[in-house]
């Protein structure tokens, strides 16, 4: 037995030193482990009649002899599973038949979990079943009681589990929390010719066979099925499942990821035996074609995220062939029907501790990672942090779309194709699994090749465990059509671990459910003890933990499924501990006690009910290839005491066809809609930013407002942007002759006093041409004449004319010459310097080294972040969670032009790879934009291959508008008075697009600290929106530096696609603010600081 109590330390453990770096797998000869999963096709069982075909074998891990040493089980599709006894020193002996493991004829068998089923202390095994046989008794899953001497009786009918549906995974589960196991059983669709398009009324229809199942335990070794009553049933293509409590409430939920069309679901645990589907009330996406996953804390905040795989290809050649068709029209009819947004993309979900997810796999660099299915999350090299072992690969490249071309082709010609025929059409590629460590920051580093695990291999299942002892997790993998290997794990040098084997009491007694949490100085690590994960596998049993060179462990609690807790205290480390639940001291489970935030919302409280409404315009109709959409800027607010009371005020802008609002505040903090509402008769016009200033120098707040959208062609009248005249008492009128003819699609306005004579000019930044991205519309430089305003960009600062697609500008005195220069950002445009020379306007940028800057800006903050008495600036990107990750070496290009001369112009994005630079969308999307493509490039083999000179031709590339940008990065931008340093903001700013600032002294330290807010719903389809900005709130650390509050502490939850945020100081509580949120196609939303 290697395990003892906390007081024993393993006497046979490994000595902890390793010199070699990576994973060796272990030859046959000395593993003894043979089993290969190979298939043979036939007329029955082939990927056509069941596309199934190639999703390979699970692998299960656990002591079934309780010896100490983790045995395995493997499955085969048609070959016999086998079951092989770990006898120490990586050496396993095949004890299939002499145990009672044996497969029926022409069964086909999926995954598999070693659970203990009948409470006795001894891991049974239970055998999932599919296939394509219509005889339901070759489906019928099996479970496999130990009888202690390593030998099994199958019992699945007796104890109620012989589920005959086309099952892919069984993972246990306490649901209802009376003590003991019961089982979720995953099961699939058997329609698979109703896998490529969207049949809402179908995918309605539940069936016994193919929803999954819930078994409740009925503590008498019998097993009642309550998935009707539970309310979990389905009608998808499920294949895998993750068991965790989601909404931290203190019971199981259930996350299950299904394949094609069929969204996600999430079952949250209503406490009272039922479930309540909840997807979108946590997550704003997922993947589309889900395939394995797992569920683990990857940053050491004690809350466990999420990892869900998809079959997206890294490789650009790959991509390219095999890339799904996105149509854009299906794509919002799914998501009007409620299936909602789902990408082509592995996605890992951070949990916000809030019980909300935001989804960072592009930032942390695990977005992409071909056709996966199994992910593991688990700490590999013992520093401290879970990695990510990702399994990869299918026999056949099915989804190649040149197969699909040849295929269809001889379809519609008559010929008929033989399965076998068309079989070996199917082209085929061996890939390497992947690995990747966690860096710590939300970030993963590629792996695979450092590790030793970059041998093309083709892999299904896949469990962990500390097979020699030795004090760290190596891999076993069944893979397809060659023999399933052990890894041995050889990275750790000088890591420490710990090793927790708990026991619980009946009737769980291997405290399936438990959380372990280790704490080390200031530093936590949390899992908890589900053995099923990933794909059609279950893990060892032990509870792994690395923890670097920390030499201590101060504590470690564990919460035991029966409500109890138990806390041990100064452990030693380097060993294997077994933590016994009946021995161990324990006290009840205290439910964590909600702690003030620092914001609360009061939206429905304050007699606020504006609700934006976008109006429906699709961008890309035209413009095919857009990157994301030019219609959804708004709503802004601004906010200003209009009547003289005293009170802020405020007016929120409206969508086109929508007319903004004013409204007042009362001294009780409340608001009422203003009488005057002059805006609307023009509310054809779309409201963007909104300026509340005295334009006519008479004392009160006049209302500037920028017209803008896509809707409207250049030179359109309700394209002109708009100057309201206060009477003082809150009253407007629309000034008619302030204005210059400004029919320009803009975005943004600011007021400064640039020429020095007491009152407010402005600029307003041009943000579109309508129907011609990324061409640069005007910019306007207005000059106050006694409250009318005039034109003089071309006068004084000709290089503002067309600065490029403007998100934001700013007045600013950045080099501290007492008169205020002009910043400029915006999409496909550097951080422009504008100096003020006297009056004229000299684009500084060059001087400034800031040329290099070129990004997807939007948003401008000036503070003093350091206290050296000049502007600083926050300057607000698309952040780093997205698929481009441009750099100076590196860049992302957009070239626009029309290429192929029908007359409309056309847009096109490049990535750079090397000396080359290649398409960034596939040969279908191009071809809508540009038809031509299709005879140039016949196939989506010679597209993968081409160039963007191969596709838009030498001198269509010369004559083009082109662009580049360089940075996604959010920035503090530190002014030195002749220069600036250029920081990174916290990752966690770097989630989304930023769109809203609010600076503040939010600690009360006299420093400045900056609050932000963002996202972007607009990407084109086959691109992930940007929804992951649920806010950040960043504390100046007075060095220059940053310190992250959690959403747990200050409550600001967004999960909308925020636009703009305004700070408004309400009378009834002179120490407070709020906050007014403008979430596009939304209400307002308003916050109150605490």
């Amino acid at each position: 037995m290697l395990f003892f109590s906390c007081a024993e330390k393993d006497s046979k453990e490994a000595t902890h030193s390793k010199n070699t770096v990576g994973f060796e797998a272990i030859p046959l000869e000395k593993t003894g482990i043979d089993f290969t999963n190979s298939i043979t096709e036939n007329q029955i069982q082939n990927y056509f009649n069941y596309p199934y075909l190639y999703n390979g074998g699970g692998v299960a891990v656990g002591d079934i002899n309780n010896d100490g040493l983790p045995d395995i089980y493997f499955t085969g599709n048609q070959v016999e599973d086998q079951l092989y006894l770990n006898l120490g020193n990586l050496s396993f002996k095949k004890i299939t038949e002499e145990a009672g493991i044996s497969k029926q004829k022409n069964s086909w068998h999926t995954g598999v979990l070693m659970w203990d089923a009948n409470n006795d202390g001894l891991l049974d095994i239970y055998v999932s079943r599919s296939g394509k046989s219509e005889d339901a008794s070759l489906r019928k899953n099996l479970l496999y009681i130990n009888n202690g001497n390593n030998n099994f009786t199958e019992s699945a009918a007796s104890f109620g589990l012989d589920d005959s549906g086309y099952s892919t995974q069984a993972y246990p589960i306490d649901f209802d929390k009376d003590g003991d196991l019961d089982l979720l059983v995953v099961n699939h669709r058997e329609d698979f010719q109703q896998n490529s398009y969207f049949d809402f009324e179908n995918d309605q229809k539940y069936s016994l066979d193919t929803s999954h199942r819930l078994y409740q335990n009925n503590g008498d070794h019998t097993f009642s099925d309550v998935s009707k009553k539970a309310g979990i049933q389905t009608h998808a293509w499920g294949l895998s499942a993750v068991i965790e409590d989601i909404n931290n409430d203190g019971w199981d939920d259930i996350y299950v990821a299904h394949d094609f069309q069929q969204p996600d679901k999430l079952f949250i645990n209503n406490q009272d035996g039922t479930f309540s589907e909840a997807f979108s009330d946590y997550f704003n996406h997922s993947s589309f074609y889900s395939m394995g996953s797992d569920m683990a804390d990857i940053n050491n905040d004690n809350l466990p995220d999420l990892m869900v795989l998809d079959m997206v290809s890294e490789d650009h050649l790959r991509s390219k062939r095999m890339m799904a068709s996105m149509n854009t029209q299906s794509f919002y009819q799914m998501v009007e029907k409620g299936y909602g947004h789902q990408y082509m993309i592995n996605t890992l979900q951070l949990s916000n501790g809030i019980g909300t997810y935001s989804e960072i796999a592009q930032l942390a660099g695990v977005a992409k990672t071909d056709w996966s299915w199994a992910p593991l999350l688990a700490d590999f090299d013992n520093d401290g942090w879970n990695d990510l072992f990702v399994t990869n690969g299918i026999n056949k490249d099915v989804t190649d779309n040149d197969l699909k071309i040849q295929l269809d082709r001889m379809l519609k010609e008559g010929k008929g194709v033989r399965w076998d025929v068309a079989t070996e059409m199917i082209p085929a590629s061996v890939i390497s699994n992947y690995m990747f460590k966690n860096t710590g920051h939300l970030g993963f580093k590629n792996v695979t090749q450092d590790w030793g695990l970059n041998e093309p291999i083709n892999s299904n299942g896949v469990a962990y465990a500390d097979f020699d002892n030795d004090g760290d997790l190596d891999l076993v993998v069944n893979s397809m059509g060659v023999p399933s290997v052990v890894f041995e794990n050889k990275i750790s040098k000088t890591e420490n671990y710990v090793s927790l084997k708990l026991k619980g009491l009946a009737p769980n007694p291997f405290a399936v459910g438990a959380k372990v949490s280790l704490y080390s100085g200031e530093e936590v690590q949390s899992k908890r003890l589900f053995p099923a994960r990933g794909f059609q596998s279950s893990v060892e049993y032990r509870i792994h933990f690395g923890l670097g060179q920390k030499s201590i462990v101060d504590s470690i609690v564990v919460e035991w499924p029966d409500g109890y807790s138990s806390r041990v205290t100064n452990v030693s480390i380097n060993q294997n501990l077994l933590l016994n639940s009946e021995t161990l001291p324990k006290t009840k489970t205290k439910k964590k006690e909600s702690k003030s935030k620092m914001f609360r919302e009061v939206t429905e409280d304050i007699g606020i009910d504006f609700k934006h409404e976008e109006n429906e315009f699709n961008d890309f109709a035209e413009e095919i290839l857009l990157p994301h959409k030019q219609s959804e800027f708004g709503p802004f607010i601004a906010v200003g005491d209009v009547n003289g009371d005293g009170l802020e005020d405020f007016f929120a802008g409206g969508a086109h066809k929508q007319s903004g609002v004013l409204y007042l505040q009362k001294e009780d903090g409340t608001f009422y809609k203003s009488k005057s509402q002059p805006w609307e008769k023009d509310r054809v016009s779309e409201d963007l930013e909104s300026l509340f200033f005295d334009a006519d120098g008479d004392g009160d707040l006049d209302l500037y407002v920028v017209s803008g959208g896509a809707i409207f062609v250049q030179g359109n009248p309700n394209l002109q942007d708009r100057l309201y005249i206060n009477d003082g008492k809150g009253n407007f009128k629309k000034d008619l002759q302030a204005l210059p003819e400004m029919f320009t699609s803009g975005l943004s306005v600011t007021g400064g006093d640039f020429d020095g004579d007491g009152d407010t000019d402005l600029f307003v930044g041009g943000r579109l041409l309508p129907g011609r991205y990324p061409l640069p519309p005007r910019s306007y430089l207005l000059e106050n004449i006694e409250g009318k305003f005039t034109d003089v960009t071309d006068l004084l600062a000709p290089s503002l004319l067309h600065p490029g697609l403007v998100s934001d500008a700013v007045f600013t005195d950045f080099d501290k010459d007492g008169d205020l220069d002009v910043m400029v950002v915006g999409e496909w445009m550097p951080i422009s310097l504008y100096e003020n020379d006297q009056g004229f306007f000299m684009d500084a940028t060059s001087k400034f080294n800031l040329d290099s800057t070129s990004g997807w800006w939007s948003k401008i903050a000036v503070v003093d972040w350091d206290k050296d008495g000049d502007d600083d600036y926050i300057l607000g990107n698309i952040g780093e969670n997205n698929k481009f990750h441009p750099s100076e070496n590196s860049p992302l290009h957009i070239y626009a032009n029309d290429f192929d001369g029908n007359g409309s112009f056309d847009i096109y994005l490049a990535k750079e790879k090397g000396n080359l630079k290649l398409p960034v969308r596939g040969r279908e999307c191009s071809s809508q934009q540009m038809p031509g493509i299709l005879d140039k490039f016949p196939t989506y083999d010679a597209f993968s291959k081409a160039k963007i000179e191969d596709i838009l031709g030498v001198n269509g590339i010369n004559n083009a508008y082109h662009k580049e940008v360089t940075i996604f990065s959010s920035l503090l931008l530190q002014n030195h008075k002749t220069s600036f340093t250029q920081t990174k903001l916290p990752v966690e700013a770097q989630f989304s697009q930023l769109n809203g600032m609010v600076i503040h002294d939010f600690n009360d330290d006299t420093y400045p600290d900056v609050l932000l807010v963002g996202n972007n719903y607009g990407s084109e389809v086959e691109t992930t929106r940007y929804d992951a900005l649920q806010s950040v709130t960043i504390l100046n650390d007075k060095i220059g530096g940053f310190k992250v509050l959690s959403l747990q502490k200050t409550g600001l939850t967004l999960s909308e696609n925020v636009k703009s945020i305004s700070r408004l100081n309400y009378f009834s509580n002179k120490n407070s603010f709020r906050l007014l949120l403008g979430c596009n196609n939304h209400k307002i939303k308003v916050f109150q600081k605490n």
